[in-house]
């Protein structure tokens, strides 16, 4: 009973254990401020990609990057702001 409670929460486990990293500028800004230009997400599974593209298109006054890091896949995000 144990070996098939451990079997079924244990891959989970996995799915859920992960990291979270917001990187902003060269400081630390408040962005709460600031207008949201644009956002450019990309994604990896099982370590392949990048599927999407982290490019701005426009030119923005900070930008932040945030990494997401869980077991099976990971995403980047570039967030731009202006004042």
């Amino acid at each position: 009973m144990i070996k098939k409670v451990i079997a079924a929460v244990l891959p989970l486990l996995f799915l859920m254990v992960g990291c979270t990293q917001t990187i902003t500028g060269t400081g630390p800004i408040d962005t709460s401020t600031m207008r949201k230009v644009e956002e450019q997400c990309a994604a990896y599974f099982l370590g392949i990609g990048p599927f999407g593209e982290t490019t701005l298109m426009q030119k923005p006054d900070t930008i932040q990057y945030t990494v997401h890091n869980y077991f099976l896949y990971s995403t980047f995000c570039t967030v731009g702001y202006n004042k």
